[in-house]
C-alpha cells in the first residue's frame, strides 16, 4: 500500500494499520519505506505485521509520502534479503519500491542484466525493475521507468517512491489489483479496498 498526503501526517503508523489489513496477502515478512528531510527512511523485517513494524506505533514519523509491503513468496525464497520495499541510490536518484505479481520474462531480464556488470542482492524478480531503471540510457526517472515497463512482462503492479512523489503502476491487463482511494488529503493505494 501507499499514501500520499498534501499535509505531514504520522505516515508509518498509517501504513502499519494499512498493512495489518492487508495481512492475510502475506505473511513472510513487512516493511515500509517513507520520505522524509529529503531522505527515504526505511525498515524491513521478517514475520508479521505486528511484530516487524510495531515499533512504529510509539513514536510519530511526520512525512508526506510511503509505501509499505507485506510479503509471500512466488519467486525467490523467504529471507530478509527478498523483504520489501527495496531502497536503492542510484543514477535516477533515492527509489523506494513494493511489488506485487510476477514478472514472467524476469529470467532472460536478469542473465541480460547480469552480462551488463548488474550484482543482485536478491532473489526477487522486484529488484531488477531497478537494475532497469538505474541503467536505462534515459536521462530522467520518468523516462526510465517508461522504458523499463515497456521491456517488462507479466501480472504485477508495484508503487514507488522517487523524490516527494508516490509512483503507482499495474500492468497493461489489470491481472494484478491495485486500488485507488482519497481520504482527507490524501491519495491511496493497494492491493484491495
Amino acid at each position: 500500500m501507499g499514501i500520499s498526503s498534501q499535509e505531514e501526517i504520522n505516515l508509518p503508523e498509517q501504513l502499519f494499520y494499512g498493512l495489518f489489513s492487508l495481512q492475510h496477502r502475506g505473511q513472510e515478512s513487512a516493511g515500509l519505506a517513507y520520505r522524509r528531510n529529503g531522505k527515504i527512511v526505511s525498515f524491513r523485517d521478517v514475520g508479521m505485521v505486528s511484530k516487524a513494524l510495531s515499533h512504529y506505533l510509539t513514536e510519530s514519523h511526520p512525512a508526506r509520502v510511503g509505501i509499505g509491503h507485506v510479503r509471500y513468496s512466488t519467486h525467490g525464497v523467504d529471507k530478509l534479503e527478498n523483504a520489501q520495499p527495496i531502497v536503492v541510490s542510484c543514477s535516477k536518484g533515492e527509489i523506494a519500491l513494493a511489488h506485487n505479481g510476477n514478472i514472467s520474462n524476469s529470467d532472460e531480464l536478469q542473465q541480460r542484466l547480469i552480462a551488463e556488470g548488474s550484482i543482485f542482492q536478491s532473489t526477487t524478480d522486484t529488484e531488477l525493475l531497478l537494475h532497469m531503471i538505474a541503467r536505462s540510457a534515459r536521462a530522467s526517472f520518468h523516462e526510465a521507468l517508461l522504458d523499463c515497463l515497456g521491456e517488462i512482462e507479466g501480472a504485477y503492479c508495484f508503487l514507488m517512491v522517487h523524490e516527494d512523489t508516490l509512483v503507482a503502476v499495474r500492468d497493461p491487463y489489470g491481472f494484478r489489483p491495485l486500488v485507488m482511494g482519497i481520504r482527507e488529503g490524501q491519495v491511496l493505494f493497494a492491493s484491495e479496498t
